[in-house]
């Protein structure tokens, strides 16, 4: 039996070793800031909209008139080296789609609601975003409507209020301050 030792090409991170797998680096397995079968790519701004781009680990980026086509990935994609002359799209975080075409997702019109109780207002605000008080910066917050106190994962509100919506008293649980707790 002859056996046959495939040199590990790996660059910034960890071979693997695994028959048939060609030396390239384990996935998963590269170092912060680099990226690629070799982890020879680095991601770093480039460009007057700062966004990231991933260059080979001797390439400069640099931008001028001319753009590259990115493989008919969305704009919201990667495009993915699968082998020679092949690519595959594959959308960013916070989209789905089959990388061609992204969309957004409405983290609102989940089953999760973006993880606000259900007494709560869910507000999408971009991709993979919910809030329910529009505030900058980014941030899934929750917050309860009018007249219930609380962090949005769970909303409190007045025992006679709460009475009103359902006699089921053995539901709930009374709360030092005469309040109601409603959990999700």
């Amino acid at each position: 039996m002859t056996r046959t030792r495939t040199e590990c090409v790996c660059v910034h991170g960890v071979c693997d070793n695994r028959p048939g797998s060609g030396g390239v680096c384990l996935r998963g397995s590269c170092l912060d800031g680099f990226s690629g079968e070799l982890c020879d790519r680095r991601a770093v701004p480039c460009g007057a909209d700062g966004r990231l781009q991933h260059c080979h680990l001797q390439a400069d980026c640099s931008t001028s008139g001319l753009s590259a086509t990115r493989g008919g990935c969305h704009g919201n994609a990667e495009c993915v080296f699968v082998g020679p002359g092949n690519a595959s799209c594959v959308c960013a975080e916070g989209w789905t789609g089959d990388g061609r075409a992204c969309a957004e997702i409405n983290n609102c019109q989940q089953e999760s609601r973006g993880g606000c109780s259900p007494n709560a207002d869910c507000q999408h605000l971009g991709p993979a975003q919910a809030k329910c008080e529009l505030r900058e910066g980014g941030v899934h917050t929750c917050t309860c409507p009018d007249g219930y106190a609380g962090d949005g994962t769970t909303c409190y509100g007045s025992l006679l209020e709460i009475l009103e919506w359902t006699p089921l008293v053995g539901i709930m649980s009374l709360i030092e301050d005469g309040s109601t707790q409603k959990s999700v």
